[in-house]
């Protein structure tokens, strides 16, 4: 089962990913970004069959590769509540990806990732895909309405959400 030191522990090494990374000299802080977001999701499939929703927080970095690109690093957690027909319970999701961000223009965004997300209660992880576009609502504020799949044993699993962010930097 996965506890919150363990998501506290994958939350300070994708912190520590993040430092080493900004720190390098060739990476200057005006060429780094960093965003907390909250997250809600919507179970799609059969993966909606069984949960209700989703509620999670997740953090990112990006790192400019020029005006219009960028490359992401992301990890989150979000619960998917079960729906009350199955009983009380929820699920865990703990997705780790890393990407590429391109701007359309100075308010419209795209966003894809790839990654691995794991699962509490030792389910194991899955590869996962989310593809998104965003929309920047003032210098500080990004939403991301997004589709995330994860798949894991030729089944695949998804949901689409939204991540509404702050962002700190560039």
């Amino acid at each position: 089962m996965i506890t919150m030191k363990k998501v506290l522990f994958v939350f300070i090494g994708f912190m520590c990913i993040f430092n080493s990374v900004y720190a390098q000299d060739r990476v200057s802080s005006s060429n780094t970004s960093f965003s907390i977001g909250a997250e809600l999701s919507l179970p799609v499939g059969v993966f909606g069959d069984l949960y209700s929703f989703g509620i999670g927080a997740s953090g990112q970095g990006n790192f400019n590769i020029d005006n219009d690109l960028a490359l992401t690093l992301y990890a989150g957690y979000i619960n998917y509540s079960l729906k009350d027909i199955y009983g009380n319970g929820s699920t865990g999701y703990i997705p780790v990806l890393g990407g590429m961000e391109y701007s359309f223009s100075p308010k419209l965004f795209g966003s894809a990732q790839l990654g691995l997300t794991f699962y509490s209660g030792g389910g194991g992880s899955a590869f996962t895909y989310s593809p998104g576009i965003g929309i920047r609502l003032s210098r500080s504020i990004n939403a991301l309405l997004k589709y995330t799949a994860q798949s894991k044993n030729d089944a695949t699993s998804g949901a689409v959400g939204i991540r509404a962010s702050y962002n700190f930097g560039n």
